[in-house]
C-alpha cells in the first residue's frame, strides 16, 4: 500500500497535531505502508525530496499567494508520475482545501482525517464551511479523533463512511526519569507554597481551551487561595490581565515540547481540561500516562477517554457552577485518593489508548479497503 499524505503538521513543527502526525505515519511505516509526505511549511527546502525509511518527506512553500503554491504542488506531483493507492489529507486548512483537487488529477481515491478544530471552526465559518464540505463529499473515508465529530459528520453526510480513532500513546518511551522527579522536586520547593494543589493547563491555550472560564470558576469556588496554576502554553493577552488581577497564584511558562514537560507533569496534583469544545488532546494520554487525575469538562474526546469518579472530577462544560464545585471537590479530596485515580488513569490508557491499538486500527482500515 501507497499513500499520498497532505499535512501542515509534522516535524519540525510543533505541537499536539504535529506530534500525532509524526506518530501515526512512523507507525504505519512501520507496519509496511509506504508513505509520501508533503508538508505545508515554510520550514525546509521546498520540493527537496528527502528520502526515508518506508517513503519520503517534501517541504511545500506557503506563498502569500496560495494559488502559486499549490500551482507549484501540482506541477512537482504531477511530473513525479507516482503511483498511489490514496491520497489522505491529515487535517487543517490547505490539506483538505487542495486534496480533493489532487484526488482526481491523479486518480486516487481520498481519505480525510478530521482532527480536533478542522470541523469545529470550519462549520461555522461561512468561507470554510463549502471547502470541509466538498473534501468530506469527495472522500471515501474520514476518519475522526473523537466520537462527537463522527457522529456529527454522520448527520450530515450519511452516505459516507466515518470511523472514529482515538489517539494512542506509547507509555514504554513515556516515562519519568530520576532527572525529570529531581528537577520537578526543585521547581516545586522553589514556586510554590508547600500546602498548595498544583493544577496544570498545558498545550497551545487557545479561546475554545476555556481557560479564562476556569479561572473565573476558581475564583468562584473560594479554594483559590489553597491552589498553584502551573501553565504551559502561549495566553492570549486578555488572559494574562484576568490571571493579574485574580490574586491566584501562578507560574507561566511558554509552550514546550513534549519531553520538556515531563520535568514539569509530575509535581501537578492534577491536569485541568475545561475546553467548550475540543477533539482528544495529547495532553489527556501525556498526564494520564503519568497516574495524574483531571479536572475536566464532560464533552466528547475528553469524556471519551475519562469517567467521573474514576479518572478525576468532570462537570458539564461550561457551567461556572459545576466547575466551582469539581474544584472544590478537588481540594478536598485525600491525596492518596488522588492518587488512585491516576493510577486508574495510567491502566486504562495502557489497555485501551496504546499507539499499537491505534496503528492497528488504521492498517485495518486501510487494508480493508485495498480489498
Amino acid at each position: 500500500m501507497k499513500l499520498l499524505w497532505f499535512t501542515e503538521n509534522y516535524y519540525p513543527s510543533r505541537g499536539g497535531m504535529a506530534q500525532s502526525c509524526d506518530r501515526i505515519v512512523f507507525n504505519l511505516r512501520q507496519k509496511g505502508i509506504e508513505i509520501d509526505v508533503v508538508h505545508f511549511t515554510n520550514r525546509g527546502k521546498a520540493f527537496v525530496t528527502e528520502i526515508q525509511q518506508n517513503g519520503s518527506y517534501t517541504a511545500c512553500s506557503i506563498d502569500e499567494d496560495i494559488s502559486h503554491s499549490l500551482n507549484l504542488l501540482s506541477n512537482f506531483l504531477l511530473a513525479k508520475k507516482s503511483i498511489y493507492d490514496f491520497i489522505l489529507a491529515f487535517g487543517g486548512y490547505l490539506p483538505i482545501f487542495s486534496a480533493p483537487v489532487f484526488s482526481k488529477w491523479l486518480g486516487i481515491r481520498l481519505i480525510t482525517m478530521i482532527r480536533g478544530n478542522d470541523f469545529d471552526s470550519a462549520l461555522f465559518t461561512p468561507k470554510r464551511r463549502d471547502i470541509l464540505f466538498y473534501a468530506l463529499e469527495k472522500s471515501e473515508l474520514i476518519f475522526t479523533v473523537d466520537s462527537a465529530k463522527k457522529w456529527k459528520i454522520e448527520k450530515l453526510f450519511p452516505s459516507i463512511r466515518t470511523e472514529f480513532i482515538a489517539n494512542g500513546i506509547n507509555l514504554s518511551d513515556w516515562k519519568l526519569s530520576k532527572s525529570d522527579l529531581k528537577n520537578a522536586k526543585k521547581w516545586k520547593e522553589k514556586n510554590v507554597q508547600k500546602q498548595a494543589r498544583i493544577i496544570g493547563l498545558f498545550g497551545h491555550l487557545k479561546q475554545k481551551k476555556g481557560i479564562d472560564f476556569f479561572i473565573e470558576a476558581l475564583c468562584l469556588s473560594m479554594i483559590s487561595s489553597k491552589i498553584h496554576l502551573l501553565i504551559v502554553g502561549d495566553l492570549p493577552t486578555e488572559t494574562q490581565e484576568l490571571l493579574a488581577i485574580s490574586q491566584i497564584s501562578y507560574s507561566q511558562y511558554d509552550f514546550m515540547d513534549k519531553y520538556e514537560l515531563l520535568s514539569y507533569y509530575p509535581v501537578c496534583h492534577a491536569v485541568a481540561l475545561p475546553s467548550f469544545y475540543d477533539g482528544m488532546p495529547n495532553v489527556l494520554l501525556e498526564a494520564g500516562g503519568l497516574a495524574i487525575p483531571f479536572i475536566a469538562a464532560d464533552i466528547h474526546g475528553i469524556s471519551d477517554v475519562l469517567s467521573a469518579g474514576e479518572h478525576g472530577f468532570l462537570f458539564e462544560v461550561g457551567n461556572l457552577n459545576a466547575c466551582a464545585h469539581a474544584l472544590f471537590d478537588f481540594v478536598n479530596t485525600e491525596e492518596n485518593i488522588l492518587q488512585e485515580m491516576g493510577n486508574k488513569m495510567k491502566k486504562h490508557i495502557e489497555e485501551n489508548f496504546s499507539d499499537t491499538l491505534e496503528t492497528q486500527k488504521y492498517f485495518s482500515l486501510l487494508s480493508e479497503l485495498m480489498k
